[in-house]
C-alpha cells in the first residue's frame, strides 16, 4: 500500500511556519506549525535528539498521521536550500 501526500505552506514569520497537507493539493485537511528554534537547535546540535512532537503542533486536523509522513521531506528541503518549501510533496 502506497502513501501520497502533498503539503502547502499557508504562513511563514520569523517564529514559526504553518503548513497544510492531505492526499491531494485539492483535500489538504491537517495543518501544522513548525517552531523555527526547535527546529534550528534540533539541526544545529546532532545530539539532542529532538523528537518531531516537539518541533510540530497539531493545529487541525482530520487525518493524524499525514503530517508526519511529509515533515522529513521538509526538513530536509530547508536543510539543503536554508528556506521552507511553499510546496512539497512525496510519494511511497
Amino acid at each position: 500500500m502506497g502513501i501520497c501526500v502533498y503539503a502547502r505552506k499557508t504562513e511563514e514569520n520569523d517564529d514559526y511556519v504553518i503548513y497544510a497537507c492531505g492526499n491531494s493539493p485539492e483535500r489538504l485537511y491537517t495543518t501544522f506549525k513548525i517552531d523555527k528554534a526547535i527546529l534550528k537547535y534540533g539541526l544545529t546540535n546532532p545530539q539532542s535528539h529532538i523528537a518531531a512532537k516537539d518541533v510540530v503542533t497539531i493545529l487541525d486536523t482530520d487525518h493524524k498521521c499525514c503530517w508526519i509522513a511529509i515533515l522529513g521531506k521538509i526538513i530536509r528541503y530547508h536543510k539543503e536550500n536554508r528556506i521552507f518549501p511553499d510546496k512539497i510533496s512525496m510519494e511511497s
